[in-house]
């Protein structure tokens, strides 16, 4: 069983996620943050700023006189930027942990084939 104990948990492990992972001027962005945090005490919200290049995203926690429970937790938050102009963007997370992605909006999905120096000779 675990012990309560005043919130101020940090992150055990966090991810970045951009859904899609290739977005077009066409596609609505939504980021994904999550992970595990040291106490019951996780993240509620995403706070949004967003300028021509950047995407500033605030983690909103407990206030720190709140009571936790000391067990890592699961957690998982996300943010919908909808539809952003071509071009490319720093994605950075704040609040009890800092991450950093680049986000590129292109205008048209760019297709790369697969490509094989195997030959087939055929007779």
């Amino acid at each position: 069983m675990s012990k309560p104990h005043l919130a101020g948990g940090i992150p055990v492990s966090a991810t970045l996620d951009v859904l899609p992972s290739h977005p077009t001027v066409e596609d609505a962005i939504t980021i994904v943050v999550g992970g595990i945090w040291s106490d019951s005490c996780v993240p509620y919200e995403l706070a949004t700023n967003r300028t021509e290049e950047m995407v500033l995203l605030s983690l909103i926690t407990p206030p720190a006189d709140v009571v936790c429970s000391q067990a890592y937790t699961p957690w998982s938050l996300k943010a919908e930027l909808g539809k952003l102009s071509t071009g490319v963007y720093l994605i950075k997370v704040q609040g009890g942990l800092t991450m950093s992605k680049t986000l590129t909006v292109s205008t048209h999905l760019i297709y790369l084939p697969t490509v094989s120096n195997e030959r087939s000779i055929t007779e």
